[in-house]
C-alpha cells in the first residue's frame, strides 16, 4: 500500500483482510493483520469477527 505514496490506515487494512478471509486467501490475511499489528494499528469490529484472524 505505501509504495505508490499513500498512507495506510485502519480502514484500508480491515477492508483488504476481509476480502482476503471472504476470499479464503488465509496467508495474504493474516500477512497483511501482522503488518497492521506492526504498525499499532487497532483492528475494527468487522475484522475481529473473521474467523480466519479469530485464530491468530
Amino acid at each position: 500500500m505505501g509504495s505508490k505514496g499513500y498512507s495506510s490506515g485502519i480502514h484500508s487494512y480491515n477492508i483488504l483482510i476481509n476480502g482476503h478471509c471472504k476470499s479464503r486467501r488465509i496467508h495474504e490475511a493474516i500477512t497483511l493483520f501482522a503488518k497492521m499489528c506492526d504498525k499499532t494499528l487497532t483492528p475494527g469490529i468487522s475484522l475481529l469477527q473473521c474467523p480466519l484472524i479469530k485464530m491468530v
